[in-house]
């Protein structure tokens, strides 16, 4: 019985490589046995597609929250993991204006101090290496642009 419901949803992928095999090999016993300590415990009936697909999700829940909240990654990427994890995308506040700093990618001899400050390093940036972006949803975005720009 242990083998027919190993086998008809299994994480095993076909490779040389005999640890990994092990490894699969022990998360298909470990996930048949949790839904039988669950179905013992609580009497509740849940196929075996759903528990594996519930259990994913709460496994890597919280690595997915750890990383959402990572400065270094791309701004696209934690939107992504926020909106998966279901944490409200805040928008940052503005930086505090500082003292006039020289423009990190210019170069000297153009002497641009600025107080702009970029919003993820932090570090002074001028006009001309400034990028605006405005995140909008799609409807705000569709009632902005007119249907004839498309």
């Amino acid at each position: 019985v242990v083998d027919r419901m190993k086998t008809e949803y299994c994480v095993s992928r076909i490779s040389n490589r005999w640890p990994f095999t092990v490894f699969c090999s022990l998360l298909n016993i470990g996930a048949l046995n949790s839904q039988i300590i669950l179905k013992t415990n609580t009497n509740t009936l849940v196929s075996r597609r759903q528990y594996l697909t519930d259990l994913s999700k709460a496994l890597v829940l919280p690595h997915m929250t750890r990383r959402s909240s990572l400065p270094n990654l791309s701004l696209s990427l934690r939107q992504k993991l926020k909106n998966i994890v279901g944490t409200p995308a805040m928008p940052e506040p503005p930086p505090e204006v500082g003292p006039k700093t020289r423009c990190i990618h210019c170069p000297i001899r153009k002497n641009r101090f600025t107080q702009v400050r970029c919003t993820s390093c932090n570090r002074a940036v001028c006009k001309e290496h400034t990028a605006s972006t405005v995140l909008t949803c799609f409807q705000c975005a569709v009632a902005i642009i007119p249907q004839d720009a498309e």
